[in-house]
């Protein structure tokens, strides 16, 4: 790979970054069992958690109450990594303080050409909505 190739790679991670930190949503990147990937900023502020302490946890043990935590896993792994393109549910997630909040959350699988196993995204957020049909 060219000097070139290599500055462009680093700038596209570096903007594809930047976009994930400043969006106005929180967005968490899991994998196929759930586990926590990446973490933005938004989710810090959203969940209580820095990116540091929730990466490496699964979805369903950091921000899933333990009463909707076995339908929520059951229904992420019905769907599948393929079959998950923009699936919306609400849900009522955890702070870490232990307060629960509904959220609206959208799971989207990822195709990589890297990897043949796809992870999945989702990205959380707490529309005026869901809270006001709560």
């Amino acid at each position: 790979m060219g000097l070139d190739a290599v500055q462009r790679l680093a700038h596209s991670e570096a903007l594809s970054h930047l976009i994930l930190e400043t969006a106005p949503d929180a967005f968490i990147g899991i994998d196929l069992d759930g586990r926590i990937v990446t973490w933005n900023a938004k989710a810090t502020q959203t969940f209580g958690w820095t990116a540091k302490e929730a990466i490496g946890h699964t979805m369903w043990d950091q921000i899933i109450p333990p009463v909707h935590r076995d339908a929520a896993m059951d229904r992420f792994r019905e769907t599948g990594a393929t079959q998950t393109a923009n699936l919306r549910m609400e849900v009522y997630a955890r702070h870490r303080d232990g307060h629960e909040f509904p959220v609206e959350l959208t799971i989207s699988g990822l195709k990589s050409s890297r990897s043949p196993i796809s992870p999945s995204t989702a990205a959380w957020s707490a529309p005026p909505r869901v809270a006001a049909n709560r």
